[in-house]
């Protein structure tokens, strides 16, 4: 994880952050087993399986990330 950043781990949490339109970062794991940072976006839905982000990286397209695969976090506060 990024320094500065709080991990959605929860339902509560991913429901805040849609609700607040917060911009939501997207982790997995390399080969080399190191989070990189992947997407990021607004969250457009959630279930027990996946969340369903509006990317700001990639042209805003819609991606869908595997729960079981990726990390969630939120930026503490937004950078000038």
């Amino acid at each position: 994880m990024m320094y500065g950043t709080k991990l959605l781990d929860t339902d509560m949490d991913l429901l805040a952050a849609s609700l607040s339109q917060k911009e939501v970062l997207v982790w997995s794991l390399n080969e080399h087993d190191v989070y990189v940072l992947v997407d990021q976006g607004l969250i457009l839905k959630y279930d027990a399986d996946a969340v369903i982000i509006r990317s700001t990286k990639y042209a805003r397209k819609t991606k869908l990330h595997i729960r079981d695969h990726c990390e969630f976090s939120v930026k503490f506060k937004d950078e000038e």
